[in-house]
């Protein structure tokens, strides 16, 4: 078993998606990822890192790390793969801020890691990968969905902040072209919000189309307006957008520490994939 890096991001991209492709809905962060890398919409500072590892000149795993995110994201892959991939990693002397990725592999990943590099590893949050096929949508609420506009641009991207900051991410951790990404999506119908009596109350942005799934990020809803279920009305017409243009399957992450929305996400058809921790490596306690 042993790991490779790509130098030719592109060449390793078309090593690595068809493997990635057989599993979207579980691989479709690095797929969504690669792909905008590979297309020239995602624009990076440093290069992006892009490793898998082999067994018996097979792939059993996936490796990527981008500006977008910034730790290291995994496939799953048998704990042996993990280790060997921690050592290559490391050999790079890469900064690498953390893991996120299904479990065990992050885990094995982050043991192999700070073994390896004399750091210690945190769990920074505990999720579930959901996926959705038909939507059941919620009665009662008022309102509509609706694009977002350019001249929106300065409230979704405070929406976008403050989303961060009530999960914990870290400012370095942080999107650095946030208002470039989000005017794209806006650009490309990418960013919607639930409106009521023409006021936005909650946002949902959809992932590009890729190998039939769409994926559904950046939910948000200030604290004013939670608890009266815009953002479940927000997921499930985003969703149907989605299915409606082509996609077979939407999948979404969610915090398992906060069941309320898992609660939600269930209500209007999504069930659970698999379960993912994101890690933090911090420096060894004094």
């Amino acid at each position: 078993m042993h790991s490779v890096i790509h130098p030719d991001f592109s060449a390793g991209a078309a090593q690595v998606l068809p493997w990635l492709e057989a599993d979207p809905v579980s691989n479709g962060l690095q797929i969504g990822i690669i792909q905008a890398i590979v297309d020239g919409l995602l624009v990076t500072d440093q290069p992006p890192l892009l490793a898998h590892v082999e067994d018996a000149g097979r792939i059993v795993g996936v490796a990527l790390q981008s500006d977008t995110y910034r730790r290291l994201v995994l496939s799953a892959m048998p704990d042996a793969a993990a280790t060997a991939l921690a050592a290559t990693v490391l050999a790079t002397d890469r900064r690498l801020p953390g893991v996120i990725g299904p479990v065990p592999a992050a885990g094995d990943f982050a043991a192999a890691w700070t073994d390896l590099s004399g750091q210690r590893s945190e769990l920074a949050m505990a999720q579930r990968l959901h996926r959705l096929d038909r939507v059941h949508h919620p009665d009662g609420v008022p309102g509509q969905v609706r694009t977002v506009q350019q001249v929106e641009l300065e409230l979704v991207c405070a929406w976008a902040t403050a989303m961060a900051e009530d999960i914990g991410l870290d400012a370095g951790d942080r999107d650095p072209r946030l208002a470039e990404q989000m005017e794209r999506r806006i650009e490309d119908d990418r960013m919607l919000v639930w409106e009521v009596d023409g006021e936005p109350v909650s946002m949902a942005g959809p992932s590009r189309h890729n190998v039939g799934v769409v994926r559904i990020g950046l939910v948000y809803t200030p604290p004013l307006h939670r608890r009266q279920g815009y953002a479940a009305a927000c997921v499930a017409a985003v969703s149907q957008r989605a299915l409606d243009s082509g996609a077979t399957t939407c999948a979404l992450y969610t915090d398992l520490s906060n069941p309320t929305s898992n609660g939600v996400y269930r209500r209007i058809g999504y069930y659970p994939v698999c379960d993912a921790e994101e890690l933090t490596f911090l420096p060894l306690r004094p």
